[in-house]
């Protein structure tokens, strides 16, 4: 718990990304899911933050995500003057498959966590239908080549595997302590070997081939320290009576 509440303090988020073929962090303060992003700001009823985009053929996908004030999904044309909404999903982030496009949506708020993964495909307009619930609410997310899905959840690491009407969901690792560190992005190596997951104060290297959690800073600098009365003080509310 001092680790915790040390980390939950740090003023300091990563955001990872890929450079070529070369994983990269920055300090930010940006958590949105998208490269890409439309030519125009987009608004709709008392909705503006913006959690991932998504560009299809005829416009943009749109998440609004106020987490537990609000979110709808929503979809406007290339200009931003027409919109409709889709659903009341809160994304997270948006993935394309060969039948659409899939997202992961969800809120981890107080004492609960919930999300989902949905398929979102257009007939007369965009529409979007729950595929499988998730143990937990979903942070960030990445695909694998092979198309499978690589999901940060508030206190694990998980992976979604659909074809067709076939499905699968495990969980990787179980005990992932990022919840209260707000994990904001994911990348994996180019040899797939690795996940490098941003949160605040830390990135976390998750090793697929020995099942090993790091959580890694640029030196101690980084490191948020709480003052010895703060420990005491926790160690007292937390530890054995």
């Amino acid at each position: 718990m001092v680790w915790w509440n040390a980390s939950n303090r740090s003023e300091h988020a990563w955001k990872v990304f890929k450079e070529g073929h070369r994983v990269k962090a920055v300090l930010t303060k940006d958590d949105k899911q998208s490269d890409q992003r439309p030519p125009f700001t987009p608004r709709a009823e008392e909705l503006e933050y913006v959690r991932a985009y998504f560009n299809v053929d005829d416009g943009w996908l749109i998440g609004f995500n106020h987490g537990e004030f609000g979110a709808a999904l929503y979809w406007f044309d290339r200009t931003g003057q027409s919109h409709y909404k889709i659903s009341d999903h809160q994304i997270v982030a948006f993935f394309p498959v060969s039948d659409g496009v899939m997202a992961i949506e969800g809120l981890a708020h107080l004492d609960y966590s919930y999300g989902s993964i949905i398929r979102i495909a257009k007939g007369a307009q965009w529409q979007a239908e729950k595929l499988t619930l998730l143990p937990e609410a979903p942070y960030a997310g990445t695909q694998f080549q092979d198309g499978r899905l690589l999901l940060v959840l508030s206190g694990s690491l998980g992976e979604y595997f659909r074809n067709g009407i076939q499905e699968r969901l495990k969980v990787i690792e179980k005990d992932g302590d990022w919840a209260g560190l707000y994990p904001n992005s994911v990348v994996l190596t180019d040899d797939e070997t690795k996940a490098y997951i941003g949160m605040r104060q830390f990135v976390a290297e998750f090793d697929f081939t020995f099942r090993t959690l790091r959580f890694l800073i640029p030196d101690e600098s980084f490191l948020n320290k709480l003052s010895d009365k703060e420990g005491r003080a926790i160690r007292r509310a937390y530890g054995p009576p």
